[in-house]
């Protein structure tokens, strides 16, 4: 927005203060006129070349108020000026009831009886706005002289609107209290009433801004994080969550803010009372223009929906996109493998990483990146031994676990779909391997970790045996 060549935002917030000030004047008994001073002060202060005037209306005559700035000469000939057609600017947005510019007043007819004055005075141009009461009667105009000819400019005309309707109600005053008190009352009961549907509905409702933080959640949506508004609202799904399930949630957040419609998924959140599926929409919020302001979020409860418990059971352990065991069905499973094997017989484990996903994921885009990932997954369990657990733990990174079957045995499956992966997909992967036994599963899986990042500190798509 600008004003006058003025940063216009930072004005026009100016008005709300201003307008309260006239307010709080009025209902202490000041006259119209003391109460728009200040108004017109700030519109003084806008340009050195701009000259206010608000004539009021009575008996189809315009009268001046005590806040014109306009020259005494010029104004004394204007003064009690009938209103009509062609009668100047002022004269004819108050018979007309609409907006009247004359760029170049010299050589506009409707000025011609006050041309000279005008010129005298040095006003060349003249913008006149009707000023309406709380009914739509005209009570007055407001207009801006220049001392140059000129038209309006980006937000001028909505700034004498802005500033005809305020002194509207301030002409109007006897009507201003009571118009703000029923305006206060229905924005009060708008928002009692928006606060009941909402929290009062059995879906998480939620908005987040773009930098991931809550603006705004139900009261199921706290039911299920437990904890109340104010440990909630400020806060980000990295404050609220575990990083995994963060990542999850942020992920889906930015796809939704891509997209022109609104993102839906299906995701396991775990409640109280036990794990349910939910099925998450998720619309990007956005100004008139078409700026992102955040994520409105908005999960409902589906698990009624799946009454078969075998399929509950595969859809809470399996990755959609790959149909692997997820990250919380194979360490389960992990586990009860470390827990029952002998030193005898060892359980040898690859770590797994994608080397350089994120490249593909920003240049070619998140539906590439789903593809990729699937089709890397169907080479691992291409080369899947009989007794084999595969499964994606999380982003582009997977584990594999090989149950009675030496370090070197697993090693040479995970170079066999190394080639697959490179020659169906172009992808290549770092791997770290290692093996433990009965209670070792803590200290195998930070061993292959620390050898899957060996692989990748010491050049990527290789394999590292700790």
């Amino acid at each position: 927005m600008r004003i006058f060549g003025q940063h216009g935002p930072r004005w026009m917030l100016s008005l709300f203060g201003i307008q309260r000030d006239l307010i709080e004047a009025l209902s202490q008994g000041a006259s119209p006129s003391d109460a728009l001073k200040p108004l017109m002060d700030a519109l003084r202060h806008l340009d050195d070349d701009l000259i206010c005037s608000t004539l009021q209306l009575r008996d189809q005559r315009l009268w001046s108020l005590e806040t014109s700035q306009l020259p005494a000469r010029y104004s004394a000939a204007i003064e009690g000026i009938a209103i009509g057609d062609g009668v100047g600017s002022c004269g004819t947005a108050a018979y007309r009831g609409e907006t009247v510019i004359s760029p170049d007043i010299a050589h506009d007819p409707a000025w011609a009886t006050v041309t000279d004055v005008a010129a005298e005075a040095g006003l060349a141009a003249c913008w006149s706005v009707p000023i309406r009461g709380h009914g739509g009667q005209i009570l007055g105009t407001f207009a801006l002289y220049h001392r140059r000819p000129r038209t309006p400019q980006g937000d001028e005309l909505a700034l004498m609107e802005a500033v005809a309707r305020i002194t509207g109600a301030v002409l109007d005053s006897g009507l201003v209290a009571n118009t703000l008190a029923a305006e206060r009352r229905a924005l009060v009961e708008d928002r009692a009433l928006l606060s009941a549907l909402l929290d009062n509905n059995p879906d998480l409702v939620f908005f987040k801004d773009l930098e991931g933080r809550y603006g705004a959640a139900n009261a199921t949506f706290l039911t299920w994080v437990g904890r109340d508004a104010g440990e909630v609202l400020g806060r980000t799904d990295h404050d609220l969550f575990p990083r995994e399930q963060a990542e999850f949630f942020r992920a889906h957040d930015r796809r939704a803010l891509e997209s022109p419609q609104p993102h839906q998924n299906e995701e396991w959140l775990d409640w109280p009372d036990g794990a349910r599926l939910v099925e998450m929409k998720k619309t990007a919020v956005r100004t008139p223009d078409g700026a992102p302001l955040g994520v409105l979020g908005v999960g409902r409860d589906v698990t009624h929906h799946y009454r078969d418990a075998e399929r509950l059971r595969v859809l809470a352990d399996t990755d959609a996109l790959t149909q692997l065991p997820n990250r919380r069905a194979l360490w389960r499973r992990a586990r009860a493998l470390f827990d029952t094997r002998a030193p005898t017989h060892p359980v040898s484990v690859a770590m797994i990483d994608i080397d350089r996903f994120k490249v593909l994921n920003d240049t070619a885009g998140h539906e590439a990146g789903d593809r990729a990932l699937a089709g890397f997954a169907a080479c691992l369990k291409a080369e899947q031994g009989p007794d084999d657990i595969i499964g994606r733990i999380g982003g582009e990174e997977f584990a594999w676990l090989s149950p009675g079957a030496p370090v070197d045995a697993l090693a040479a499956r995970v170079a066999r779909a190394r080639e697959r992966a490179w020659g169906e997909h172009g992808l290549r992967f770092s791997a770290g391997l290692t093996a433990g036994t009965e209670g070792d599963f803590e200290d195998t899986l930070r061993r292959a970790d620390r050898a899957l990042y060996a692989a990748k500190t010491s050049g990527r798509d290789q394999s590292v045996i700790d």
